[in-house]
C-alpha cells in the first residue's frame, strides 16, 4: 500500500508539529516543506527534547556540540538537507554530569538525628518520598529543584495527640480537705503516627476535684493535650476525736453515786459535722464516791482520745457528838445555865474528824425553871441534829 504524500507549508510551530505527525504516522510521507525565501535562516527549530535540557546537566563540549547542530538544521534550505540535519540533531548522544549529592547528603545527615516517632506519620513519609525522587534524578537541575523543597522545617510536623485512656487510676477515696494525689497515675498517650507512651498524670492536668464535697461521687476530667480521659472518686468524712459535754451535775455528797444526767458525748468529723455517741458505748472512769475533793473524770470512746470533767465530791454532816458541861447540878438560887465545858462536834459521813461548832449550837433550856427542884432536859441543837442532856435542881 502507497503511503500518502504531504507537503508542509511553512516552518512555524504548526509546519514542525505537522512533520513530527508526519514522521509519526505509518501511512503517511512527507515530500517536502514549502517556505518563503525571507524566512529561510531564520526560524528557530523546535526540539521540545531540547527545550527542556538544562545547559548545566551536561558537558560543555557536549553542549556545545548540541548547540552547532541545531544552528546547522536552522541553515538548511533544501527540505532534505533540512530533514537530515534535524535527524541527526535529534539523534545526538548528549552526555549527563554526574549528579552532586552532597545537599541532599546533608539533609539526610540531619534527618538521621531526629527521631521518626516524634513527627506525624503523613509529614515524615512526605520527607522519605522526596528523597526517594530526589534518589531517582539523572539531572543536576531536576535534583537540586526538588532537593530545595526538601526544608525538614516546614514539611515535618510534630506528632499530634488524638487520644488518651488511662491507663493506671491515681487515688479514688479522699478524706475531707485532703489534697488532690495523682501519684502513681499514669495516661496512654495515643498519636495520630500510630505510635503511644505511657505518662504519668501531672495534677495541672486534673479539674474537678472539690475535697469538701461529701457523699457525692466526684467525675474528675484528666486533659492532656486537647484530648480528656476521665475518672472518679469520692471524699469521705472522718471522726477526728470526741467532745464532751459534762453533765448537769458536777458536785456530789460523799458516799453519792454519779449521775451522768445531761452528759452528751459526741463524735467529731473533720468536715465540722458531729455525730452523737451513746454514753453506753463509752468507758466512764475516775469517779469514786467515797474519796472527797476534786476528781478528774475521764471518757473513752474507741481508739479517740479521752476527754474529761472535773467533779467534786464533799463530806457532810450526819449528825452530832456532844460533850456535856461541867457543872450539871445546880440551886434554886442559881439564875441560868453554866456551860463551861460542853463541846459539840459534828459527826462527818466519811467517817473524818468533825468540826467544834459549839459556838453555832443553839442550847435550848426553856423548860429549866431553877426555883422548881429536880431533873431538867436541856436541848443543844446544830443544823437540824439535836442532843440532850439533865441537869439537877436542887
Amino acid at each position: 500500500m502507497s503511503k500518502i504524500k504531504v507537503c508542509v507549508h511553512g516552518l512555524g510551530n504548526i509546519g514542525k508539529y505537522s512533520i513530527e505527525a508526519i514522521e509519526a504516522a505509518s501511512d503517511m510521507e512527507c515530500v517536502g516543506v514549502v517556505r518563503r525565501p525571507s524566512s529561510i535562516g531564520k526560524n528557530k527549530v523546535d526540539l521540545r527534547e531540547v527545550d527542556e535540557l538544562v545547559e548545566t546537566d551536561y558537558y560543555a563540549s557536549d553542549w556545545a556540540q548540541l548547540q552547532e547542530k541545531i544552528q546547522i538544521v536552522e541553515e538548511q534550505t533544501l527540505i532534505s538537507k533540512f530533514e537530515e540535519k534535524f535527524k541527526e540533531a535529534r539523534e545526538f548522544v548528549i552526555r549527563k554530569k554526574y549528579v552532586d549529592t552532597y545537599k541532599l547528603d546533608l539533609i539526610k545527615e540531619e534527618l538521621a538525628k531526629l527521631n521518626k516517632d516524634d513527627y506525624s506519620a503523613e509529614s515524615w513519609q512526605k520527607v522519605q518520598d522526596l528523597i526517594k525522587e530526589a534518589n531517582e534524578q539523572k539531572l543536576q537541575s531536576k535534583f537540586d529543584k526538588i532537593v530545595e523543597s526538601i526544608d525538614l522545617n516546614t514539611i515535618l510536623v510534630e506528632k499530634q495527640v488524638v487520644k488518651i485512656e488511662l491507663s493506671q487510676v491515681p487515688q479514688t477515696s479522699y478524706i475531707f480537705g485532703e489534697t488532690l494525689n495523682v501519684e502513681g497515675g499514669r495516661i496512654l498517650v495515643i498519636y495520630d503516627n500510630k505510635t503511644q507512651e505511657e505518662i504519668s498524670i501531672n495534677p495541672n492536668w486534673v479539674t474537678g476535684f472539690n475535697n469538701e464535697l461529701l457523699d457525692e461521687t466526684q467525675q474528675l476530667t484528666i486533659t492532656y493535650e486537647g484530648c480528656m480521659a476521665i475518672y472518679s472518686v469520692t471524699v469521705n468524712d472522718v471522726a477526728i476525736g470526741i467532745n464532751v459535754e459534762k453533765p448537769e451535775q458536777d458536785v456530789y455528797r460523799y458516799g453519792e453515786d454519779i449521775n451522768l444526767d445531761g452528759l452528751k458525748v459526741v463524735l467529731q468529723m473533720k468536715s465540722g459535722k458531729t455525730n452523737p455517741i451513746s454514753i453506753n458505748d463509752c468507758r466512764i472512769t475516775g469517779y469514786d464516791k467515797n474519796t472527797l475533793g476534786i476528781q478528774t473524770i475521764t471518757v473513752k470512746y474507741q481508739e479517740y482520745e479521752e476527754k474529761t470533767f472535773e467533779v467534786r465530791v464533799n463530806d457532810y454532816v450526819i449528825g452530832i457528838k456532844l460533850t456535856e458541861p461541867i457543872k450539871k447540878t445546880y440551886s434554886v438560887v442559881d439564875t441560868r445555865l453554866v456551860t463551861q465545858g460542853m463541846k459539840v462536834e459534828t459527826i462527818m459521813a466519811s467517817g473524818n474528824a468533825g468540826s467544834d461548832v459549839t459556838r453555832y449550837a443553839i442550847i435550848d433550856d426553856s423548860n429549866v425553871d431553877f426555883k422548881v427542884p429536880g431533873s431538867k432536859d436541856v436541848y443543844v441543837t446544830y443544823e437540824g441534829y439535836t442532843k440532850t442532856f439533865t441537869i439537877v435542881v436542887n
